[in-house]
């Protein structure tokens, strides 16, 4: 199995959202070693900081850092709230719309719903997970089959099927992008208009 992209992690999960400043390395290294890229954002709504201050820094550190951005993928630990929630993403979607970048969001149905309570989202890309448990015994279709329109997707970009299996001495978890399998998972880049989310 060849593998074509990796996906790097910026955010530290940890105190008020700060950029994990080993990504510089990590990016360029895989760069050297022929590989695609791509950044996965971990905001963190109970920072002091507003979600676009937290973008704010991840992107102007990755620009400093001489890594050119086109897209983001984000994945966030919520407050109970669902206005709070989706208020926080938008300005996060806001953000990334004013330097023009596209982003992907990472969610089940069930996730997304507990989160936001069925709210929409447009221009946003979306990469979902259904996985069974760890290991290659608990994954699903590698497919698209079992996907159900929610949040105002109707087509997702990506879709992970399974976690924590090894390959070529690697833990990784595995990603359907379209019709080909890679290893780590990735979104298409492209620019969209102004995403917004409208709660119901």
């Amino acid at each position: 199995m060849q593998l074509g992209l990796i996906q790097i992690r910026i955010g530290i999960s940890a105190g008020q959202g700060q950029v994990d400043t080993n990504v510089y390395g990590n990016i360029q290294n895989a760069h050297s070693a022929g590989l695609g890229t791509e950044v996965y954002m971990t905001p963190l709504p109970y920072s002091r900081k507003t979600g676009a201050q937290q973008f704010d820094e991840m992107y102007g550190g990755l620009r400093n850092g001489n890594i050119n951005v086109r897209s983001v993928n984000s994945s966030v630990a919520w407050y109970s709230n669902n206005t709070t929630n989706v208020d926080f993403l938008n300005s996060i979607l806001s953000r990334a719309s004013q330097y023009g970048l596209s982003i992907g969001i990472y969610t089940s149905v069930y996730d997304w719903n507990k989160i936001t309570g069925g709210a929409t989202v447009t221009n946003t890309m979306l990469w979902y997970s259904n996985v069974y448990g760890s290991g290659v015994t608990n994954e699903s279709p590698a497919d698209y089959s079992d996907f159900l329109s929610f949040g105002g997707w109707t087509t997702p970009s990506v879709k992970q099927f399974a976690q924590f299996e090894t390959v070529c001495g690697v833990t990784v978890n595995r990603c359907a992008v379209h019709v080909s399998l890679y290893c780590s998972c990735t979104i298409n880049i492209n620019r969209h208009k102004m995403p917004e989310i409208k709660a119901e």
